[in-house]
């Protein structure tokens, strides 16, 4: 207000600027952008770090934007590297609809990553999502 702009004017600046600093984080992170990916096509994915790790090493065979991400010498190739992007970009996907849980399982002694996506509209209305 002192410089003369109406009441609220920095709040949207600010706000969008937070906004594209986001999305650069989750372009910049290989898991983020693997899980985006895949969340555009699927509502609900869950297993462990190695199991979601395989998953995308799977799809990198089928999907070529995957492959891209995959085939990166930054990508994670233990389930303990993946488990820790996944939490280090937990935050930048709920801006974006992308939550993820981590579960306990406390008879195997690991954790379990739910990803769910809350924006999911799915292309075909009698297609089943892939876990």
């Amino acid at each position: 207000r002192c410089l003369g702009y109406p009441d609220g004017k920095f709040i949207v600046a600010y706000s969008r600027n937070i906004g594209i600093t986001n999305e650069e984080v989750i372009d910049s992170n290989l898991v983020a952008t693997a899980i985006t990916l895949l969340m555009n096509k699927q509502k609900v994915c869950a297993g462990k770090a190695g199991e979601l790790l395989a998953l995308f090493n799977d799809l990198s065979t089928k999907n070529r934007e995957i492959q891209n991400v995959v085939n990166n010498k930054w990508w994670p190739t233990t389930p303990r590297a993946f488990s820790n992007r996944i939490i280090e970009i937990k935050p930048n996907l709920k801006e974006i609809g992308i939550i993820i849980e981590r579960v306990q399982d406390k008879h195997k002694k690991s954790n379990i990553f739910i990803i769910k996506n809350l924006n999911y509209v799915p292309e075909d209305p009698t297609a089943e999502d892939v876990e």
